[in-house]
């Protein structure tokens, strides 16, 4: 006799700063998602690799410490360095650490906006600060002065990736870009109410992340 699984019907849990949306379960006998072909003419990409792990409030930078930078790409892997998209805006938004994770090769808008981080209200701080949105230069930008402005704590896989993308161009035409994983920590005696710890996760995981900064500021204050 087969016995029928009620699935239990839940909520789109609210933690303060960011929302967030379930991940559904992962069927291990269901078949591997077909990979998607990229149908977009253009595409943007991260230049430059980004870090592992970044803390609040600083500028955010790529491995080598130089400035974070996107590009435009065409269809023959160049970089667009004339016509109008090459000094196009694009804007720089904060994605949950599990977009994308199967590394499909093209995906919707509608995918892609569905695992933006936002902010709850107009009282709490976007999840990115600074000058997000950048003027592509012969198909090239840098971040600035951009910087997080909340830990990956609250993201539902304790990650983050950016991600950048066209504006004011037909979507479909411009595959959005993005970054690897990473951490994003709170800076060191930095304390505001958009970066309390509301739920059980995240508080396990700055449980398990407090002793390895204080063993590093130990570590400082012994050198110093």
């Amino acid at each position: 006799m087969i016995t029928g699984v009620t699935s239990r019907a839940t909520q789109t849990p609210q933690r303060r700063g960011v929302l967030i949306r379930p991940i559904e379960p992962y069927d291990s006998n269901a078949e591997p998602p077909v990979k998607k072909q990229r149908n977009a003419k253009y595409q943007l990409r991260f230049v430059n690799r980004v870090c592992n792990d970044y803390y609040t409030q600083e500028q955010i930078k790529s491995g080598d410490g130089s400035l974070l930078k996107v590009a435009l790409y065409d269809e023959n892997n160049r970089v667009v360095t004339s016509g109008p998209l090459s000094s196009a805006s694009v804007e720089v938004v904060l994605l949950h650490g599990d977009f994308n994770v199967e590394g499909q090769d093209y995906w919707t808008s509608e995918e892609f906006s569905a695992c933006l981080v936002h902010s709850q209200s107009l009282e709490e701080p976007p999840a990115l600060g600074g000058d997000r949105v950048l003027a592509l230069t012969d198909g090239e930008a840098a971040l600035g002065n951009v910087s997080f402005q909340i830990s990956s704590f609250h993201a539902r896989t304790g990650k983050f990736k950016m991600g950048v993308e066209i504006k004011n161009v037909r979507e479909e035409s411009v595959q959005q870009g993005i970054t690897s994983p990473f951490l994003v920590r709170v800076r060191q005696g930095e304390e505001s109410s958009h970066h309390r710890i509301t739920s059980p996760e995240a508080l396990l995981r700055v449980r398990m992340e407090l002793p390895k900064q204080v063993c590093g500021a130990l570590q400082c204050d012994a050198r110093e």
